[in-house]
């Protein structure tokens, strides 16, 4: 049982079963062979050693493949010493192993380059064996980003080969492939487009045919070939290529291969970023179903299309529709790739834009905080993908009223934009505009000079980039004119709202429609021209003209009435404002019907026990006072006096028994005026 002829046949038995791919029948009688040799120091166990090894590869046993190719290693050393071609073969297994398999690239990287040490010292600069040394040492190299020794390599392997031998002529194929990409990965597109063309030429002449044989090799180099035209923008190109390639590969591994999907995806992304939403979305959708099916709901590649059909929604402003694809694929990425990978970080980003604008705050400051952590681990601190979260944080931490926190994310994204941007790029100027916003309405901010440099600084980018009579600079124009005002320079607020709401006639409709502004973007706009409306009127009332405030107070009531409906609190404040006008005029009744319709809106919106309701009770009793209806005016002003006692509203509460003493006092009760001004 245990005579050497019984080995050899076993052995044979085992190539045979080899040559027939059933391995796993062949690795039983090679283990068979081998424990029945009984000299294992030799070069017939060496030889069993390879092919154990080799079986083991086929089974996907690695770990016990790398323990017989070391053996054998060991063994032909022992009998030959380490220059010999033997240990230099064993060494190429042994680095395949550790490069396809185990991922341990510095170690196939030091197998290698002693297998290529070896075959040089034997045979010189020549031969298939050195070629493929050279060929597998490249690749590691690029798989290491050691972009300048892979290509190296890849040059030697092309230098060493003749194209007219078939066997070194597919080294040169791969040696052609793998180089392009390298030469791609360094923006050398036309050197990559090169090395593809050539590997394309050859393989016409090995079919002896004047046009590209349809095959899955070929469909590679054409998809490899447009990720190059992608680069350089030229867009026929890249379509074309990859519509070759995409049928290429239909032809040869049907429309649900994987490799289907990887060009469909790839035509989806080039569209999406051409802004042919359509189209972007055929192609996404169709190389997501094949994703699914083959792969799953959570494998990586299945995340990358989500996140494609949720760019494609966001894109065409479908944000509903966006939101679930975003989070399938964020789901994806943890499960796949872990949560500090970068597509987890964008997945967020996507997801916190979608609950911004739906106004949900809180879970929008989460996943805006989510991405920001994962774009700093992966990107570094001053990166401006960085800046743009911080920039979203700063917004939402202002619609919050958390102005020291606002302010503090946007001097971060300043810092960083200006970093790392070209000057004056208008991503600088939106960040000056809203760091100057939150920075006048902070009561801590110590002055409002850092505010209106900022304001300075955003109007010039937008005079750069969008010229002088954009909205955006009728927006800085207002919000100085606000800053001026609150510094009680009336002349120059003047001529900012002015300006401003020049601007803003220049760019909007007069008299929009609701539909004329359900645009987010154009709402936002008019929101700014209304609010500038208001300021104007203000001022306009402030100043004493009277009708032209008058005007402006109509103008932005119709304007406010379009965006926030005519129940909205904005629309009782200008009420207000206006009653106040037609009492100092002395038309009471107008004032007094203006100030009850207001005081309805108000409780209907807030209660009856609102602050608000409180201030406009103080403001009608003040207006009962001057028409000399003191009983009217005292008992609104003690019920505006009750609402800010329950509050614990001190200030209020002094400021309506002041209130109350005067009416008392000018209705002739002087110890209760006293009284009065004694508590406040």
């Amino acid at each position: 049982d245990d005579h050497i002829d019984v080995a050899d046949t076993l052995q044979q038995l085992a190539v045979s079963y080899k040559l027939k791919s059933d391995f796993e029948k062949a690795l039983e009688y090679c283990n068979q062979a081998m424990r029945r040799r009984k000299n294992k120091e030799d070069s017939a166990f060496a030889a069993l050693l390879d092919l154990d090894g080799q079986l083991n590869v086929e089974c996907e046993k690695y770990d016990e493949a790398e323990r017989c190719f070391r053996e054998s290693i060991r063994v032909k050393r022992n009998l030959h010493g380490g220059a010999h071609l033997g240990v230099a073969d064993s060494l190429f297994s042994l680095g395949y192993v550790y490069e396809t398999f185990q991922e341990d690239f510095s170690k196939a990287l030091r197998c290698y380059e002693e297998c290529l040490y070896i075959r040089k010292s034997n045979v010189g600069d020549t031969g298939v064996d050195v070629a493929n040394s050279y060929l597998h040492l490249g690749c590691v190299h690029a798989s290491q980003e050691h972009e300048t020794k892979a290509i190296f390599c890849f040059g030697k392997v092309i230098m060493i080969c003749s194209a007219e031998d078939h066997e070194m002529g597919a080294i040169v194929d791969a040696a052609l492939v793998n180089k392009g990409q390298v030469l791609y990965s360094q923006g050398k597109c036309e050197e990559a487009l090169e090395c593809f063309q050539k590997t394309l030429d050859l393989r016409r002449k090995w079919t002896g045919k004047e046009e590209d044989e349809i095959s899955e090799e070929n469909a590679d180099v054409f998809r490899m070939k447009a990720l190059v035209f992608e680069k350089l923008a030229e867009e026929e190109e890249t379509i074309w290529t990859l519509n070759l390639a995409l049928a290429m590969y239909k032809a040869t591994l049907g429309d649900d291969h994987l490799r289907t999907a990887t060009t469909l995806q790839l035509l989806a992304d080039h569209y999406l970023g051409k802004n042919n939403h359509d189209k972007a979305f055929s192609f996404a959708s169709e190389a997501l179903e094949i994703r699914k099916k083959a792969l799953g709901d959570s494998h990586e590649d299945t995340g990358d299309s989500y996140f494609a059909m949720g760019t494609v929604h966001f894109a065409r402003n479908e944000f509903e529709q966006a939101q679930p694809f975003f989070e399938a694929s964020l789901s994806a990425f943890i499960e796949s790739r872990g949560e500090l990978h970068i597509t987890v970080a964008d997945s967020l980003y996507y997801i916190a834009c979608i609950h911004e604008l739906n106004k949900n705050t809180e879970q929008a400051i989460q996943c805006f905080q989510g991405s920001l952590s994962g774009r700093q681990y992966n990107l570094g601190n001053e990166h401006v993908l960085v800046a743009d979260v911080f920039f979203k944080l700063g917004m939402m931490h202002q619609i919050q009223e958390s102005l020291d926190l606002a302010a503090g994310c946007f001097r971060e994204c300043l810092k960083i934009r200006i970093k790392v941007l070209p000057e004056d790029h208008i991503d600088i100027g939106d960040t000056h505009f809203y760091f100057a916003g939150v920075l006048f309405d902070n009561e801590n901010s110590p002055s409002n000079e850092e505010a209106t440099q900022h304001y300075i600084d955003a109007i010039r980018v937008y005079n750069k980039h969008l010229g002088e009579n954009h909205v955006s600079v009728a927006k800085c124009l207002a919000s100085l004119g606000n800053i001026f005002e609150d510094s009680n320079d009336l002349v120059k607020a003047g001529s900012c709202y002015q300006r401003a709401i020049a601007i803003f006639d220049q760019n909007l409709d007069e008299d929009p429609s609701r539909e004329d502004v359900s645009n987010f973007t154009l709402e936002d706009d008019y929101q700014a021209l209304a609010g500038a409306l208001l300021d104007w009127a203000t001022y306009l009332d402030r100043s004493g003209q009277d009708s032209a405030a008058m005007k402006a107070y109509h103008r932005a009531m119709k304007l406010y009435n379009v965006l926030l409906g005519a129940d909205h609190e904005i629309m009782a404040t200008i009420l207000c404002n206006i009653a106040n006008l037609l009492g100092r005029q002395e038309r009471y009744d107008e004032a007094m019907s203006l100030f009850d319709k207001a005081l309805k809106m108000r409780v209907a919106s807030f209660g009856e026990d609102h602050p608000s309701v409180a201030d406009l009770l103080l403001n009608c009793g003040v207006l009962h006072s001057k028409n000399c209806e003191y009983e009217d005016a005292i008992a609104t002003i003690e019920e505006s006096l009750h609402i800010r006692r329950s509050g614990g509203l001190e200030a209020g509460v002094a400021e309506a028994l002041t209130q109350l003493g005067i009416v008392q006092g000018n209705s002739g009760d002087f110890s209760g005026a006293l009284e009065s001004w004694d508590e406040s």
